[in-house]
């Protein structure tokens, strides 16, 4: 930044997280990003990230963590519903990914492709057509993790959010291919 007047000039400071965030957002939405690619990495760290976590959440961040899991519960009535709910969905992952805050980069890395995720489900709307039992199942992922989490169980922590990871991919890959089909023109 820079600064006029006596003891002006040009300064360092330090960038936030969301405005590096943007900027990594910025340079790679023109390397066509697939889903493949953000969930390749998800697979790496979120479950070591339950893992980590696992007998060490206190009862007011679990009993917030349980709360967030009411908004997509239910099956979505349409399109939209389902949008808000993947994106309440994703929201807690960032809501663990912020208990982690002995390793800010975890934190940040986490954070960084949950909104690459949510910026292409968006774009590309992704929840269209809708399943509508999108958040059902990523309820009952995340409720058997708090469980875990909460028993102090950090294999079965690791476990859950692996085959969490691996069922939500294979969701979103149909997605981003029926969207893709429905883009191709008729011959």
């Amino acid at each position: 930044e820079t600064r006029t007047g006596p003891g002006g000039g040009a300064f360092v400071r330090a960038m936030s997280e969301s405005r590096a965030i943007s900027l990594l957002s910025h340079y790679l939405f023109f390397q066509d990003i697939s889903i493949r690619d953000i969930y390749q990495i998800r697979q790496a760290l979120e479950p070591e990230l339950a893992a980590s976590l696992a007998g060490q959440v206190d009862p007011a961040d679990m009993a917030r963590l349980r709360a967030s899991l009411e908004s997509y519960a239910n099956t979505a009535r349409d399109a939209e519903e389902e949008r808000q709910q993947h994106l309440d969905s994703l929201n807690f992952h960032l809501m663990l990914a912020e208990l982690s805050g002995d390793n800010p980069l975890l934190c940040f890395i986490i954070r960084f492709t949950i909104q690459v995720l949510s910026d292409l489900t968006i774009y590309r709307r992704l929840y269209e057509p809708a399943t509508h039992d999108l958040g059902q199942t990523g309820c009952r992922f995340h409720a058997e993790l708090l469980d875990a989490i909460e028993a102090g169980d950090a294999e079965r922590a690791r476990r859950i959010m692996h085959e969490h990871m691996l069922s939500a991919q294979a969701v979103m890959d149909t997605q981003e291919a029926q969207v893709r089909r429905d883009f191709l023109p008729e011959t």
